[in-house]
């Protein structure tokens, strides 16, 4: 692959470099998506069994990407727009600094990567939060649309029910990959109806509704559907939908034989491909679009130069007739 012509056709060559040292070094990225206040970060508190590791909240909270592995423990690394990278120590109200979304304020952040002695991961293996679909700014959703599309699997999450929307961002995701672990979250709150926690057998039947509704929107099968259900805050206690998908993670992992990590690596770098092609015919499309406007625009200005001229013809011949 020649990637100096590449980068001459403006394709990302730096993306494709890093997909290719990814398939050498075997790594694999579980990325966590799914609405804003789906419950992704505290998820992922849970998955780690850390209350408070990121912050979470009702409104949107993650403008970044926060990449998670095993790794030695004791520093952040943050990666800024510019390329830049620099450390900073592992804290909460460091990890807050840069992943807590304050309207109105500048980010020049892009990622957070977060090595954790104890992460309940596989080796090579990144656990990556999203902004997630839906947000409050464009720029988020265009993060999280970068990393789907680097995804080994997914874990999707909605809160309770599936909406139109949430179909819609699922389509998107199995242009990409068919390795998605639904998981119904909030699953330990009150339900309104009642005025009681919610049953095992109410969470049961959202699962069910769920299940039917992913499957009639995607067109596949529902006992091919993977769903879980965790609590927020149960979850630090009851471990074992946790575990479940921890347990989901590493099979899948194992059952990644080299021939079809050489083939998700091809489909990943033929992605990256498709989206220098599809810039470059919107880049034609806007450039045809502009040459055909500035047309439009010579020809009223004939049109409207030839009306003046004839005015002006019929304004001379009418003084001529009066002298």
């Amino acid at each position: 692959m020649d990637l100096e012509l590449l980068k001459r056709m403006d394709v990302d060559t730096d993306e494709i470099e890093r997909i290719i040292k990814g398939y050498h070094s075997g790594q694999k990225n579980i990325v966590v998506t799914g609405e804003f206040s789906s419950g992704k970060s505290s998820f992922i508190n849970c998955y780690l069994n850390r209350k408070g590791f990121l912050p979470y909240g009702k409104t949107e909270c993650t403008p970044i990407l926060i990449d998670i592995c095993r790794g030695e423990e004791g520093k952040i690394q943050v990666r800024k727009k510019d390329g830049s990278v620099y450390e900073e120590e592992l804290s909460e109200s460091n990890i807050a600094k840069y992943a807590k979304y304050v309207e109105g304020t500048e980010n020049d952040v892009v990622s957070l990567a977060i090595p954790l002695s104890n992460s309940g991961l596989p080796a090579n293996t990144h656990l990556i939060d999203t902004p997630g679909t839906n947000t409050v700014l464009k720029e988020h959703e265009e993060i999280t649309k970068y990393i789907i599309k680097r995804a080994d699997a997914v874990l999707y999450l909605f809160n309770k029910v599936i909406s139109r929307s949430d179909v819609e961002h699922i389509r998107d995701i199995l242009q990409y990959t068919s390795n998605i672990i639904f998981v119904l979250t909030h699953s330990d709150e009150t339900d309104t109806k009642t005025g009681q926690k919610y049953s095992q057998e109410r969470i049961g039947e959202l699962l069910e509704e769920a299940r039917k509704e992913i499957s009639a929107g995607i067109k596949i099968d529902a006992e091919d559907l993977i769903l879980c259900s965790v609590g927020s805050e149960d979850g630090f206690e009851n471990r074992s939908e946790i575990q479940k998908i921890q347990e989901l993670i590493s099979s899948y992992i194992a059952s990644q034989t080299d021939e079809r990590r050489k083939m998700v690596t091809q489909k990943k770098i033929k992605n990256v491909l498709q989206t220098a092609l599809d810039d470059y015919m919107l880049r034609n499309q806007l450039l045809a679009k502009q040459k055909e406007m500035s047309e439009q625009e010579i020809e009223c200005k004939i049109k409207t130069f030839e009306q003046e001229q004839a005015n002006y013809e019929k304004k001379h011949d009418n003084r001529l007739n009066e002298i």
